[in-house]
């Protein structure tokens, strides 16, 4: 149990800069294969604690001093979510061009 909290809070941590607030299923089990052992090493006073956000800026915090292993697995839920997010927003050149009202 204690497992899934601490992945849920890492998973916020490139939630937050996408926009997003719920991981899926594939890059939770991802992110917990490879940040287990950096969370518990890094952050066991908030793991134990399950302090979800005590645990999102420890990793924050420490983010270089994680393997190399969870580095790459947030960053690649972060570019996944990422994608995901920004293909549900409109572009730019989707918007109607309208004139901005005259003083």
């Amino acid at each position: 149990m204690i497992g899934l909290s601490i992945t849920t809070a890492v998973l916020l941590i490139t939630a937050a800069s996408a926009g997003e607030s719920t991981p899926t299923t594939k890059q939770r089990d991802d992110v917990r294969k490879a940040c287990m052992s950096d969370v518990m090493r890094l952050c066991p006073r908030e793991a134990s604690a399950r302090d979800r956000q005590g645990v999102r800026a420890c990793l924050k915090a420490n983010f270089s001093k994680t393997s190399q292993a969870c580095q790459t697995s947030l960053r690649t839920a972060g570019a996944d979510r990422e994608k995901q997010s920004s293909s549900s927003r409109p572009r730019s050149s989707d918007r109607p061009n309208t004139p901005a009202p005259k003083p």
